[in-house]
């Protein structure tokens, strides 16, 4: 019975120990990749404000089990698996240079979509995708925070040289 008290009091001072260093962690977390792709910043425009356009490069779209829904005005897209988890893609006010679009989920954190359009010259673009992460409380989320660019830099990453491949018509 001690034995079984001493395991208990150990798994309670370490949950304690992680819920206090996750204070010290941020709630934003921001995961940035880029690319650079041979056309004018108009063209490169067109492909990421329009979410019709996003299934041809943006990963989590071309996945054949996720239906897609566009929204009046072609404003949103909701996604949804064959495992009934939704996701909702909204844009936000933005600009010529910089698109921003909402990521909502009932099960996951609040991420924002900034797209930077960067001219370099009259024929050749820079595409900044910030990826901003806003965790709740929670001490697991602020600690998967850590390691978010590991889990889903990669993806961003081959999604926009998907984009770049698909704008520059390879």
């Amino acid at each position: 019975m001690r034995k079984i008290i001493f395991v208990a009091l150990g798994f309670i001072f370490i949950l304690g120990m992680l819920s206090l260093l996750s204070l010290l962690l941020p709630s934003k977390i921001s995961v940035t990749k880029s690319v650079g792709i041979n056309a004018p910043s108009s063209e490169v425009y067109t492909y990421v404000n329009d979410f019709k356009k996003w299934p041809e490069w943006f990963l989590p779209m071309e996945d054949s089990n996720v239906h897609i829904t566009y929204g009046e005005g072609n404003a949103s897209v909701t996604l949804k698996d064959d495992k009934g988890i939704d996701l909702v893609l909204e844009k936000l006010p933005s600009t010529t240079d910089t698109i921003y679009v909402a990521l909502k989920s009932k099960s996951s954190s609040d991420v924002v979509y900034q797209f930077i359009l960067v001219p370099q010259n009259a024929e050749n673009t820079q595409i900044i995708f910030n990826i901003n992460t806003y965790f709740k409380w929670y001490p697991w989320e602020k600690i998967r925070g850590l390691f978010l660019d590991k889990m889903t830099g990669p993806m961003y990453q081959k999604s926009l040289y998907q984009l770049e491949k698909k704008v520059e018509g390879r």
